[in-house]
């Protein structure tokens, strides 16, 4: 996998979103992942059980394979991986996390953007975990992709305006700094993605000082149970 800066990726989705951009009829007022996906990469995107005894939500391959996933309870299932197909955890569906749900669409995606470059040989399967004890840097790359996909620079700058959180956010709080707090919130239902995403990617594009956040410090933001 080619080594990319944050500002590699950055340039690199940024010319992909002008030329997703032009085949829409209005700017729109949030990426849609299922709507980019298919238009920009022919690429779609399945439900199944993937995080039963497992840690995955995302599962896609840039080549044409087949794969047998096992679970813990002894049951297997083949999932055909055909290049334009990308499966997702059911469970992300079904428990109604928008904002996850569409980052590990745009995930998914992200691989198959980077991996384009990418010889036929190494074009394998990429998922998406729910947790990581170790740095993956292909992982980490399509999270920066995905990012800066679902949350072009000039897109969340108009919806700081229009929620009333000015040119720059505060460190938001939940407690000390509630009313940040819920602009913030509902900028992140706007653009479809978690509050956690949104104050990373804030962070990143010098918008907000800091992200992480305990109940009771500025330093941090307490996303919700379901984040």
């Amino acid at each position: 996998m080619p080594i990319l800066t944050k500002l590699d990726i950055e340039k690199l989705s940024r010319r992909v979103l002008a030329n997703y951009l032009r085949q829409l009829d209005s700017p729109p007022e949030r990426i849609d992942p299922i709507d980019f996906s298919e238009r920009m990469l022919g690429l779609r995107f399945k439900a199944t059980n993937l995080l039963l005894g497992k840690n995955i939500l995302g599962l896609t391959s840039l080549a044409d394979i087949e794969i047998t996933v096992s679970y813990d309870n002894g049951q297997t299932q083949v999932l055909v991986l055909d290049g334009k197909t990308a499966y997702i955890d059911r469970q992300l569906m079904d428990i109604g996390n928008m904002g996850r749900l569409n980052f590990t669409m745009m995930h998914e995606a992200a691989h198959h953007l980077l991996g384009m470059s990418l010889p036929k040989e190494r074009q394998h399967i990429m998922c998406r975990a729910a947790r990581t004890e170790t740095f993956d840097r292909i992982e980490w790359q399509a999270n920066i992709m995905a990012s800066c996909l679902l949350m072009p620079r000039e897109l969340v700058r108009k919806t700081m305006q229009e929620l009333g959180l000015g040119k720059k956010s505060r460190q938001a709080n939940k407690i000390y700094l509630a009313s940040d707090y819920s602009k913030l919130s509902r900028m992140a239902e706007k653009l479809g993605v978690s509050k956690t995403a949104l104050s990373i990617r804030l962070n990143q594009l010098g918008l907000m000082d800091r992200y992480f956040f305990t109940p009771h410090s500025n330093m941090e933001i307490l996303p919700t149970k379901e984040e």
